[in-house]
């Protein structure tokens, strides 16, 4: 059976070379050279697109975890954290302009 040479069945090593591929574009992308990381991107493309998307996919899990990790239980964050009721005075202007401070009483 013969598979198109810029098929991902071509050969097996294909989807590790476009794997590459895509890890270096993503190397010069982060150091700023974005004409060396689209074309690193177009050659992984046409090496084996689906290779690209897994890759892209796998990092975007990985950076979402990370910021998972980052941004704490919700237990944390309310643990840190004032509650604002309503009708209460906020917590950077307790005492100032309410009730019975005069601040809200008619001018005459």
């Amino acid at each position: 059976m013969s598979f198109p040479k810029d098929s991902p069945e071509a050969g097996p090593d294909k989807h590790e070379q476009a794997r590459r591929l895509v890890a270096a574009a993503l190397r010069a992308q982060a150091a700023g050279d974005d004409a060396e990381a689209e074309r690193l991107f177009d050659q992984a493309q046409r090496t084996d697109p689906e290779a690209v998307a897994n890759v892209l996919q796998e990092r975007d899990a990985a950076l979402a975890a990370d910021l998972a990790d980052v941004s704490g239980s919700d237990a944390e964050v309310a643990a840190i954290t004032e509650t604002v009721l309503p009708d209460a005075d906020a917590p950077s202007r307790a005492g100032i302009g309410g009730a019975g401070s005069g601040a809200d009483t008619e001018r005459r």
